[in-house]
């Protein structure tokens, strides 16, 4: 565990180290030669131009002392938050580079009371989701439980993946393929975790909640019946007879779908599936057996 300034790591830089030492010595020499002008400027051994220049010098060894300084401290690494060391830190004497391609990395910080997980959602979805929507997921170290989150961002930048098929027809030595993408956006969503039990990298499969009805009353999807008339459902009534219901329908919810209109609780739906039955026939020869 670290605290936010905590140093984690010194780089050792002698070029630094030597450039601070020289600017250093420029401040001593260039400050001492500054009041030994204002000593003789004040009986009037020197003129009011040499000991401009001499506070020019002063300052700009100040300056680069300053400068120096402010290298060096950029080799002590301290930490930017409260959090814990993830993974391996760099050990002694590894070689370190700077920059925005390939930096090195020392070592990493996480803070873990606040998790998030990114998600990714298809193009074709990303308008039903908001910011707020509460979320649900598993991750496979525990796949009895079920946590819980919250939709905090959504990603305004997309992003593609291209998949290619390919397929051959050995008689003709044919073969063809064809390339798609698919688009999809970074949802960002904040886990509830009291529990501590979620790692790093762990990979979740989330279902994200885009709306739901409290007082919904929900059937079999395959209960509903599609005609150019409308929607409907068949009831199985008291007398025993059935009777074609139109209906109106709302939210559809894997196999299952809401009825706003035309049903009451307790009413029993009568759902028809079709059945093949493979025939199978054999043909009885009756010729007579061939002469011995």
């Amino acid at each position: 565990t670290v605290k936010v300034g905590q140093v984690l790591a010194i780089l050792e830089d002698t070029t630094l180290e030597t450039t601070l030492s020289k600017a250093k010595y420029q401040v001593e020499n260039t400050g001492a030669k500054y009041k030994r002008l204002q000593y003789l400027h004040s009986i009037g051994a020197k003129s009011g131009a040499d000991l401009e220049d001499a506070l020019l010098n002063y300052q700009t060894a100040l300056a680069s002392y300053d400068a120096a300084k402010s290298s060096l401290n950029e080799t002590v690494l301290v930490s930017p938050i409260d959090g814990v060391v993830m993974g391996e830190p760099a050990s002694v004497g590894t070689l370190v580079t700077a920059g925005v391609n390939d930096p090195t990395v020392v070592m990493m910080i996480g803070n873990l009371s606040g998790k998030m997980i990114k998600v990714k959602v298809d193009e074709t979805d990303i308008g039903k989701i908001k910011v707020g929507q509460e979320a649900a997921f598993t991750v496979d170290a525990y796949q009895n439980q079920t946590f819980s989150g919250r939709v905090s961002k959504i990603g305004q930048i997309s992003m593609a993946t291209t998949t290619t098929n390919t397929s051959s027809s050995t008689s003709s030595s044919l073969s063809s393929s064809s390339t798609s993408s698919v688009i999809y956006y970074y949802v960002t969503l904040e886990a509830t975790d009291p529990d501590n039990l979620l790692k790093p990298e762990m990979t979740a499969r989330v279902t994200i909640k885009i709306a739901e009805k409290k007082a919904a009353l929900p059937i079999p999807l395959a209960a509903l019946k599609t005609t150019i008339s409308g929607q409907s459902v068949t009831v199985l009534r008291d007398n025993g007879k059935s009777e074609s219901v139109p209906v109106a329908v709302g939210i559809t919810s894997g196999d299952k779908v809401e009825i706003t209109e035309g049903l009451n609780a307790g009413d029993k739906l009568i759902i028809s599936y079709t059945k093949t039955e493979s025939k199978s026939s054999t043909k009885q020869n009756n010729s007579p057996p061939p002469p011995m």
